[in-house]
């Protein structure tokens, strides 16, 4: 921690701390400081807490409550991130409501960014992946930080391999995605970069699908539920239409030109397969 203080210094200097119930995170902010020995001073706090009880009357004014009832999102409560996020746009709506003047932090201008510590490379704690209702892999991304912070030439390889592992059977599992976060989190991976690690792994399944010049229904089947296993449900729809495949209707009259049977080529037939 002593090592994230500069940096954490820089950024507290002049400027107002919002917290929902700022005691609280004081305590903790100030218990560090005191382990590291430095001093906090230089800036000033307001609570979104004591503001929303002068303001809102509600049967409780913890967080995820008061944002429910301003329609403000926070998907997932507790992850530090979304927290900070929704208590920034809290302290907007209840301003507006008291009809307060907004606390405008002063911006680090191009010319003072040179004097801004170097940012500490930190290995990120993973977060907790939960299935809810958009699946494990759309709340992966959203618990992961939107900004690269990892330069690891081994990073994307080392995901992608435990992605093809995963999705072996076509499907991800709780476990599964939990390891994926494991890897992920420490070796500092954002969210937008998994989305494009995900893409590549949906288009090279395609490739290897379509490597014989035709795509079956099955395989279209698979190709779709790794799709939705990865959070892009609607990946393939565009390309069920194209030459290669043809449409879905095309492809569920496709029958074997050896068998006859429905589902697969001629050259993929179980019968000639198993005659070889």
């Amino acid at each position: 921690m002593k090592q994230l203080f500069p940096f954490i210094l820089y950024l507290l200097r002049g400027r107002v701390l919002i917290a929902h119930n700022a005691p609280f995170e004081e305590m903790f902010l100030f218990h560090e400081a005191q382990r590291a020995g430095v001093q906090l001073d230089g800036f000033s706090v307001v609570d979104t807490l004591s503001l929303a009880r002068a303001t809102l009357d509600l049967p409780n004014h913890k967080l995820p409550s008061i944002c429910k009832y301003l329609d403000i999102s926070l998907t997932n409560a507790h992850q530090a991130d979304e927290d900070a996020y929704a208590t920034g746009l809290l302290y907007i709506e209840l301003i507006k409501r008291r009809k307060l003047v907004v606390l405008n932090a002063p911006l680090i201008s191009a010319a003072s960014t040179k004097d801004i510590p170097a940012r500490p490379s930190v290995a990120l704690r993973p977060p907790k992946v939960r299935k809810g209702n958009t699946g494990y892999m759309s709340n992966l991304l959203a618990a992961l930080p939107s900004e690269q912070l990892s330069c690891d030439s081994q990073a994307d390889s080392r995901y992608t391999e435990l992605l093809e592992q995963s999705l072996c059977d076509g499907q991800l599992t709780g476990n599964e995605a939990q390891r994926l976060a494991d890897l992920a989190a420490p070796l500092g991976l954002s969210a937008s970069r998994l989305t494009e690690l995900n893409q590549l792994f949906l288009e090279a399944a395609y490739v290897s699908a379509s490597s014989d010049g035709t795509i079956t229904l099955e395989e279209w089947k698979g190709l779709d539920r790794l799709a939705k296993e990865v959070g892009r449900p609607d990946f393939f729809s565009k390309l069920q239409e194209g030459p290669l495949g043809g449409s879905l209707k095309g492809a569920k009259s496709r029958r074997c030109g050896n068998c006859q049977k429905e589902g697969h080529t001629r050259r993929a037939c179980p019968e000639l397969l198993n005659a070889k």
